[in-house]
Protein backbone atom coordinates (compact mmCIF):
# COMPACT_ATOMS: atom_id res chain seq x y z
CA UNK A 1 0.00 0.00 0.00
CA UNK A 2 1.17 3.49 -0.79
CA UNK A 3 1.96 5.28 2.52
CA UNK A 4 0.79 8.67 1.20
CA UNK A 5 -2.81 7.42 0.85
CA UNK A 6 -5.00 8.00 3.88
CA UNK A 7 -7.77 5.94 5.48
CA UNK A 8 -6.97 2.54 4.03
CA UNK A 9 -9.71 -0.07 4.03
CA UNK A 10 -8.97 -3.44 5.62
CA UNK A 11 -8.35 -4.72 2.07
CA UNK A 12 -5.46 -2.25 1.79
CA UNK A 13 -7.13 -0.08 -0.85
CA UNK A 14 -7.30 3.65 -0.37
CA UNK A 15 -10.61 5.27 0.61
CA UNK A 16 -9.47 8.87 0.33
CA UNK A 17 -8.44 8.89 -3.31
CA UNK A 18 -10.01 7.85 -6.58
CA UNK A 19 -6.91 6.33 -8.12
CA UNK A 20 -7.22 3.37 -10.45
CA UNK A 21 -6.39 -0.17 -9.42
CA UNK A 22 -3.17 0.11 -11.44
CA UNK A 23 -1.91 2.85 -9.11
CA UNK A 24 -2.29 0.38 -6.26
CA UNK A 25 -0.21 -2.20 -8.11
CA UNK A 26 -3.14 -4.44 -9.04
CA UNK A 27 -3.51 -5.87 -12.55
CA UNK A 28 -6.22 -4.33 -14.71
CA UNK A 29 -7.99 -5.31 -17.90
CA UNK A 30 -8.72 -2.68 -20.54
CA UNK A 31 -12.37 -1.85 -21.01
CA UNK A 32 -12.28 -2.53 -24.74
CA UNK A 33 -10.76 -5.98 -24.20
CA UNK A 34 -13.31 -6.77 -21.49
CA UNK A 35 -16.10 -5.58 -23.82
CA UNK A 36 -14.80 -7.81 -26.62
CA UNK A 37 -14.59 -10.86 -24.37
CA UNK A 38 -18.07 -10.28 -22.92
CA UNK A 39 -19.55 -9.72 -26.38
CA UNK A 40 -17.98 -12.95 -27.68
CA UNK A 41 -19.13 -14.85 -24.59
CA UNK A 42 -22.75 -13.68 -24.77
CA UNK A 43 -23.01 -13.96 -28.57
CA UNK A 44 -21.47 -17.44 -28.65
CA UNK A 45 -23.78 -18.55 -25.83
CA UNK A 46 -26.94 -17.35 -27.59
CA UNK A 47 -25.99 -18.68 -31.01
CA UNK A 48 -24.76 -22.03 -29.70
CA UNK A 49 -27.90 -22.48 -27.62
CA UNK A 50 -30.16 -21.74 -30.60
CA UNK A 51 -28.29 -23.64 -33.31
CA UNK A 52 -27.45 -26.70 -31.22
CA UNK A 53 -31.15 -26.91 -30.28
CA UNK A 54 -32.30 -26.42 -33.87
CA UNK A 55 -29.99 -28.99 -35.41
CA UNK A 56 -30.51 -31.50 -32.59
CA UNK A 57 -34.26 -31.18 -33.14
CA UNK A 58 -33.87 -31.60 -36.91
CA UNK A 59 -31.79 -34.74 -36.35
CA UNK A 60 -33.85 -36.34 -33.56
CA UNK A 61 -37.26 -34.72 -33.68
CA UNK A 62 -39.12 -34.88 -30.39
CA UNK A 63 -37.26 -37.99 -29.20
CA UNK A 64 -37.22 -38.72 -25.46
CA UNK A 65 -33.48 -38.06 -25.27
CA UNK A 66 -33.74 -34.72 -27.11
CA UNK A 67 -32.85 -32.56 -24.09
CA UNK A 68 -29.79 -34.60 -23.12
CA UNK A 69 -28.59 -34.66 -26.75
CA UNK A 70 -29.15 -30.89 -26.99
CA UNK A 71 -27.19 -30.33 -23.77
CA UNK A 72 -24.32 -32.44 -25.10
CA UNK A 73 -24.27 -30.57 -28.40
CA UNK A 74 -24.38 -27.23 -26.60
CA UNK A 75 -21.55 -28.26 -24.25
CA UNK A 76 -19.35 -28.88 -27.29
CA UNK A 77 -20.58 -25.96 -29.39
CA UNK A 78 -20.37 -23.10 -26.90
CA UNK A 79 -16.63 -23.32 -26.11
CA UNK A 80 -15.85 -23.76 -29.80
CA UNK A 81 -18.09 -20.82 -30.70
CA UNK A 82 -16.45 -18.64 -28.06
CA UNK A 83 -12.93 -19.42 -29.28
CA UNK A 84 -13.98 -18.78 -32.88
CA UNK A 85 -15.65 -15.49 -31.93
CA UNK A 86 -12.51 -14.36 -30.11
CA UNK A 87 -10.31 -15.30 -33.08
CA UNK A 88 -12.37 -13.74 -35.87
CA UNK A 89 -14.29 -11.01 -34.04
CA UNK A 90 -11.88 -8.15 -34.70
CA UNK A 91 -11.32 -8.88 -38.42
CA UNK A 92 -15.07 -9.33 -38.96
CA UNK A 93 -15.80 -5.96 -37.30
CA UNK A 94 -13.16 -4.32 -39.52
CA UNK A 95 -14.71 -5.82 -42.66
CA UNK A 96 -18.20 -4.76 -41.57
CA UNK A 97 -17.00 -1.21 -40.89
CA UNK A 98 -15.36 -1.04 -44.30
CA UNK A 99 -18.51 -2.37 -46.03
CA UNK A 100 -20.68 0.12 -44.12
CA UNK A 101 -18.41 2.99 -45.11
CA UNK A 102 -17.44 3.80 -41.53
CA UNK A 103 -13.94 5.02 -40.62
CA UNK A 104 -11.49 2.41 -39.40
CA UNK A 105 -11.06 2.30 -35.61
CA UNK A 106 -7.99 3.96 -34.17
Amino acid sequence: MNPRHLNPKPSGRCRACALSARSHGEPTMSSSFKFGVLTALIMSFAMSLFFSGLFTFLALGGAPDFLSAWAGSFAIGWPLGFVLAMLIGKPVRAIAQRLAGLPAPV
